[in-house]
């Protein structure tokens, strides 16, 4: 599996350097466009186990979309279909050299454009694909990185302001966001649990699978940003689940120190 993951950043780094040719002509959306049709050019492309075939803009989502063919001995298609987290952490990878000039300038038109980045992979033999879209937030998150050291608080409240746009937000029949607080001492992310019988509920709840569950996630290369935040302002990250119906909060909370264990993992 890890030869998949530097293959993949190596292939995006290389139709970054592609990309940047069309960029300069025009602004927002076009620019975009511009950049799929110059990067296409070179497809497709074969890079160790993997091929790009082509690169094109999807004007409706605007997103800028990457086609990938992928070995099946080194890419379990199935396993990505049941785990969208699992496959953001192998997408994700392809950000770890954002630092780069190339691929921060890219970030930064994308984020002008208000596009988003989707990348479609295949697996020929069993004619399957997965997709995994890095949106605009997402875009966003990475790219705060470099605000941190200089203003950690604005980094929070941007990340609580573009997040609350969407909110309240069901994620899935029985799970609902509903905003995302900056408080004095810890970023709260709140959210409302239905349920016909809460006394099941929590007595099946495992605090330890739910916090481990949330920190995989957390290890996302976009959410780096806010960790890095909530360290530097000595914050802690909540999550709080109100059981609909009662006077009963799930409480999940990683320290500070929680969140250098998590990032440190991340590396």
């Amino acid at each position: 599996m890890k030869c998949i993951y530097l293959t993949i950043k190596t292939l995006f780094l290389a139709i970054v350097a592609v990309a940047m040719v069309a960029c300069s002509q025009s602004k927002f959306s076009k620019k975009i466009a511009d950049m799929a049709v110059a990067s296409n050019v070179d497809c497709p492309i074969n890079i160790g186990d993997i091929t790009i075939t082509k690169i094109d803009y999807d004007s409706l989502k605007n997103n800028l979309q990457y086609h990938v063919i992928c070995n099946s001995d080194s890419f379990d298609i199935q396993k990505y279909q049941k785990s969208g987290l699992l496959l953001r952490s192998l997408t994700a990878v392809m950000f770890d050299n954002r630092n780069l000039e190339d691929t921060k300038s890219l970030l930064n038109d994308l984020l002008e454009a208000e596009a988003g980045i989707k990348y479609i992979y295949y697996d020929i033999e069993q004619n399957e694909k997965v997709e995994c879209l890095i949106s605009v937030n997402d875009i966003k998150s990475i790219v705060d990185v470099d605000k941190v050291d200089s203003d950690p608080d604005g980094v929070l409240n941007d990340y609580a302001q573009r997040q609350n746009k969407d909110f309240p937000q069901a994620l899935d029949e029985f799970t609902t966001i509903l905003n995302v607080e900056v408080a004095d001492t810890a970023l709260v992310h709140h959210f409302a649990i239905k349920t016909a019988n809460p006394d099941e509920l929590m007595a099946d709840l495992n605090i330890y699978l739910l916090k481990m569950n949330i920190s995989a996630g957390l290890k996302d290369v976009t959410n780096r940003a806010i960790l890095l935040s909530c360290i530097k302002t000595k914050r802690s990250m909540a999550y709080l689940y109100k059981v609909q119906g009662t006077d009963r909060t799930i409480d999940v909370t990683f320290s500070s120190d929680d969140l250098e264990t998590v990032l440190s993992a991340a590396k």
